[in-house]
């Protein structure tokens, strides 16, 4: 109880704290290495102000990673909110994954008639239309101080947003009447009660957790219209312990995919001796038990805790918190399995003697072997990749630190491109060196090519040239150094792909330096254009005050 007030209070604090300032957005600058592109959504004409206040406009974990890779684009659907409205409206963006340059974006607001809704998931349909799907929240939940769990209230009901694929243009609105009874009434609460997914079809995936001396699975299959298609499937899983109000509450739940369901359930140790009956459950798409695991006989250690991080088609992500002594810190160790229930990789996230936060972790398939992101967890907060190597052991690939400190980037998901590029999306975190906790949020996306991080590159040409652009940063001038055969008009994009400069004549081979005092602070892309309308070469600059 001490911890879950003295949480409420920390929260209480930085509400209090943040709502008296604006804090500007700044891009993540690299000491060692500078990414393909960078990206972050901070059109601020929804909320109608001129300063995008990163930690009054953005939150940490508000809602889920609304995210999707189709055809060499990125789609993305972050969520905004203010400390005293919550959430306020919502970005829909087109990124192409190569250039980095914004095809489309568009805002939309998220409050009608005094209720809110809240962003659930992001898919495109086989009408090659992208919908975002919220929930329209009707009831208020009622109020836990101790943040453990939401039984009551909470009241919800479907609401989607339909747009071109490659407009951006809003096709349709659909969302129920709350007069309308037969739309399934969905609860939002974020990380304890509701799991849910979409299909090219149109159709919803809903899996609802009760917890009732352990956890109660429904499952139901909707459609556009809230309305339920077949039978309410249910499963439960139940502790022969007393204390089962201590069961995990985080994250316990993945739909992989539409025929794939993966729970983790277990009690969470109040000292080394009790039993955790772990299980980790695999459901079939009827909340049928394919295979079932117990962990306790698996990982065979003295766990505390356990976290079911992620899901793929071929592998689970397991995080392991252990006791190590009544004096001594817990420790984190990272299991890989696969769906037989075979433990593929385990490791420590303490490496030559430094504590990283929890990895974030990709399977490269060509080589066999796992690539792992960790943060370091010392005020650095630089990031390191590294990769697996045997049964138990990361090599050490890559370190990354900044150019501020005070901005730095929290990892929150990674993956391979098809030509060996790593795209990460996470967080930019604004967290002076005087204060006690961070002070700004940025939703942001980032590739980096292959080579420059260690892992092999598939690229047989480059499809486009990158530019030499120095000084970066810069304040008042760059000079673009073009190669013979990159003659063309320069123009400069802002990170809306916005055009803000262009060269009144063709630039030629050497060195053109153009003037860019006029432009406000952040992160713009050069472009080289033919005649033709061929893209010679890109590249990117920071612009500082």
């Amino acid at each position: 109880m001490f911890k879950s007030t003295y949480n409420t209070i920390i929260i209480l604090f930085l509400v209090l704290r943040v709502q008296a300032q604006q804090i500007i957005y700044q891009p993540l600058i690299f000491n060692n290495i500078e990414p393909v592109w960078q990206h972050a959504p901070i059109d601020s004409s929804l909320i109608g102000i001129n300063n995008f206040d990163g930690r009054n406009h953005f939150t940490i974990s508000k809602n889920p990673s609304c995210y999707v890779l189709f055809e060499d684009n990125l789609y993305i659907a972050p969520s905004t909110a203010t400390t005293e409205f919550g959430v306020d409206g919502g970005f829909i963006e087109r990124i192409n994954t190569i250039t980095g340059e914004v095809d489309w974006i568009n805002t939309f607001d998220l409050r009608s008639e005094e209720r809110q809704e809240f962003i659930q998931d992001l898919y495109i349909d086989d009408q090659r239309r992208v919908n975002v799907v919220s929930f329209r929240r009707i009831v208020e939940p009622i109020p836990d101080p101790y943040f453990v769990w939401i039984e009551n209230g909470d009241s919800s009901i479907i609401s989607i947003r339909k747009y071109d694929i490659e407009t951006g243009e809003l096709l349709e609105h659909k969302t129920p009447d709350f007069t309308d009874y037969q739309s399934l009434r969905l609860r939002h609460q974020v990380n304890n009660a509701r799991f849910f997914k979409g299909d090219k079809k149109g159709n919803f995936q809903y899996i609802e957790k009760e917890k009732k001396s352990g956890f109660v699975l429904k499952q139901y299959y909707l459609d556009e219209n809230g309305y339920q298609i077949g039978q309410m499937n249910q499963d439960s899983m139940v502790f022969s312990n007393p204390n089962s109000w201590s069961s995990n509450s985080i994250l316990p739940i993945l739909v992989v995919n539409k025929d794939t369901i993966v729970a983790l359930s277990f009690l969470i140790r109040q000292s080394s001796t009790e039993s955790g009956q772990s299980r980790l459950t695999i459901y079939d798409q009827n909340l049928k038990k394919r295979h079932e695991f117990f962990l306790d006989d698996l990982i065979e250690d003295n766990y505390k805790s356990l976290l079911l991080n992620y899901a793929d088609k071929d592998f689970i992500y397991l995080q392991v918190v252990y006791w190590l002594g009544p004096t001594e810190e817990v420790y984190n160790e990272h299991i890989i399995m696969d769906y037989e229930g075979k433990i593929i990789k385990r490791f420590e996230t303490i490496q030559d003697g430094l504590y990283y936060f929890p990895f974030i972790i990709t399977y490269l398939e060509k080589e066999n072997e796992f690539l792992i992101v960790g943060l370091i967890r010392d005020r650095t907060f630089g990031l390191t990749f590294f990769k697996t190597k045997g049964f138990d052991e990361l090599g050490k690939i890559k370190t990354i630190s900044y150019q501020n400190p005070e901005y730095f980037f929290n990892v929150s998901g990674v993956s391979q491109q098809a030509n060996g590029d790593i795209l990460l999306h996470g967080i930019n975190i604004y967290w002076p060196i005087n204060e006690q906790y961070y002070q700004a949020t940025w939703p942001t996306w980032l590739r980096f090519n292959a080579e420059d991080i260690g892992l092999t590159s598939s690229k047989e040409t480059d499809i486009v040239s990158l530019l030499r652009i120095y000084p970066n940063p810069a304040s008042d001038r760059i000079t673009v150094s073009l190669e013979e055969d990159q003659s063309g008009v320069i123009d400069i994009l802002d990170h809306m792909g916005r055009e803000v400069y262009v060269t009144d004549n063709e630039a030629n081979e050497g060195l053109n330096h153009i003037d860019i005092g006029f432009l406000p602070t952040g992160m713009y892309i050069v472009r080289v254009t033919d005649k033709t309308g061929r893209i010679n070469g890109t590249g990117r600059f920071v612009k500082m005050n």
